[in-house]
C-alpha cells in the first residue's frame, strides 16, 4: 500500500480463509478472516521486488449475511499495524479512509434498480409474516400496540378534516389537530384510507419496511 508524504510504502503478507453457515430460515452467512501470514503454520515465498517495502500487518473480518436471493448485508472491520512509532492521526485517517472507501466501491459495483431490490425485500418479509401468522406477541409488543392505536381515537381533538387526494380521488385523506395540554406540544395527526391491489402481507411488508430504498429517497426529497 502506498503511503503519503515521506513514509515508505508498506507490504502486507496475509493469510485469508472463509467459513459458511445456514440459519434456521435457510439464509446463508459467510465469514472471511484475514491475518498476518507469519501467524499461520504455512510455508510461503516472498514475491520478487518486494524487498524495498517495509513490512506491515493487517487483521480483519468480513461478515456477509444473505437477505434474499439477490441481496445481502455485509460488515467489514480491519486493523492495520504500519510499524511506525507515534503514528500521526492524519496517517491513520488516510489509511482507514482509503481502505474503507471500498465500501462505497462495492455498493456501486453491485448496485441494482432500487425498486427491484425493495420488491425482493418485501416478498421475503411477506413470507415471514405468513409463516408467523397467529403467533402470540411479546409483552413489549403488546404495550406498543396499546399506545399506538390511540391515534385512531375520533373523540380526541377537533375531529378529522378532509383533504383533497391527488392523483387518487378514491383514497380518503384527513387530518386533525389535538390542542396541547399545559406544558406540552401540539399534536397533528394524519389518516389515509384506501384499497390497493395486493395481498394483506404485501402491504404489511411495505409498511413495516420503513427504511426501504424508495422510502428513504422520498424522505430526503
Amino acid at each position: 500500500i502506498s503511503l503519503p508524504g515521506a513514509f515508505n510504502d508498506r507490504l502486507f503478507e496475509s493469510f485469508i480463509t472463509w467459513d459458511a453457515t445456514v440459519d434456521e430460515a435457510g439464509c446463508k452467512s459467510f465469514i472471511i478472516a484475514i491475518c498476518p501470514i507469519k501467524e499461520c503454520k504455512k510455508t510461503y515465498e516472498r514475491l520478487e521486488g518486494t524487498e524495498k517495502f517495509k513490512e506491515a500487518t493487517s487483521r480483519g473480518v468480513y461478515l456477509i449475511k444473505e437477505l434474499s436471493d439477490s441481496t445481502c448485508e455485509w460488515t467489514w472491520a480491519q486493523q492495520y499495524v504500519l510499524n511506525i512509532t507515534a503514528m500521526p492521526n492524519s496517517l491513520v485517517d488516510f489509511m482507514l479512509g482509503q481502505q474503507l472507501g471500498w465500501a462505497n466501491e462495492l455498493q456501486e459495483m453491485f448496485k441494482r434498480n432500487m425498486k427491484e431490490v425493495d420488491r425482493e425485500h418485501r416478498e421475503i418479509l411477506a413470507d415471514v409474516m405468513r409463516e408467523n401468522l397467529g403467533k402470540p406477541l411479546m409483552e413489549d409488543q403488546v404495550e406498543v400496540f396499546e399506545r399506538c392505536v390511540e391515534v385512531l381515537d375520533d373523540e380526541v381533538g377537533e375531529g378529522w378534516r378532509t383533504l383533497e387526494s391527488k392523483p387518487c380521488p378514491d383514497v380518503k385523506m384527513s387530518i386533525k389537530y389535538i390542542p396541547p395540554k399545559r406544558g406540552e406540544r401540539s399534536v397533528g395527526t394524519g389518516k389515509a384510507v384506501g384499497v390497493v391491489d395486493c395481498s394483506v402481507e404485501e402491504i404489511a411488508a411495505w409498511a413495516f419496511d420503513f427504511c426501504s430504498n424508495e422510502r428513504m429517497r422520498i424522505n430526503k426529497e
